[in-house]
């Protein structure tokens, strides 16, 4: 085997600029194996934070904690959920609809909290909250309605889950068979179903 390799290095090998032997073979060797070294590197990474998603309720946790990859690893779903708090309140987490009530960052209808052990809340968080506890806490908005968003754009897509946000899962079942939207506005001269799609879409860049 030694007189095989020598053999292979002298009928392969090269001499740099600098006078140093180092032969062809050595060089894909070294090459090959930094390749694989680093592609088993990034699908360590990936699974790691897939996993971190895995047990978090929702992508808040993951997202905070390992900034934009969320939206890389998870079909973008990240820059979905920015795209919807932009257009619900251009971030406010102290905003609220004077006309339904809606609350937040994400203006979450005040009736999805639910009841006892039931409601967004509780699927999300695993407990109970009332409206002051919604309101007086950033990171429980983005617990519950980035749980809920996630949900839906796994079911929906980016334009089906913007249709569920806005309009409910019935809605988005409908756009979900037919590929169509209402164009008709909104009650209190609220855009329509097609068009908060469309904003939606707009910002991420679809």
């Amino acid at each position: 085997m030694p007189a095989f390799d020598d053999a292979l290095r002298r009928r392969l090998g090269t001499i740099d600029s600098t006078g140093e032997a180092q032969t062809t073979w050595e060089r894909l060797a070294a090459a090959r194996k930094q390749e694989a070294a680093q592609q088993n590197q990034d699908l360590s990474w990936q699974d790691s934070i897939r996993n971190r998603l895995a047990t978090q309720m929702g992508p808040a946790g993951a997202m905070q904690q390992l900034g934009g990859t969320v939206s890389n690893i998870a079909g973008d779903v990240g820059s979905f959920i920015n795209s919807i708090a932009k257009q619900e309140s251009g971030g406010n987490y102290k905003a609220v609809n004077r006309h339904s009530g809606a609350m937040g960052k994400y203006q979450v209808m005040p009736g999805n909290l639910g009841g006892r052990h039931s409601g967004w809340d509780y699927e999300a968080l695993g407990y109970d909250i009332d409206r002051n506890q919604f309101m007086a806490s950033p990171q429980i908005q983005d617990k519950i309605a980035q749980h809920k968003l996630q949900q839906y754009y796994n079911k929906y897509g980016p334009a089906g889950a913007a249709v569920a946000w806005y309009a409910g899962p019935g809605a988005a079942n409908k756009y979900a068979r037919s590929g169509h939207a209402s164009s008709r506005s909104e009650a209190n001269g609220y855009p329509s179903v097609n068009a908060y799609v469309a904003a939606i879409l707009r910002k991420l860049g679809l």
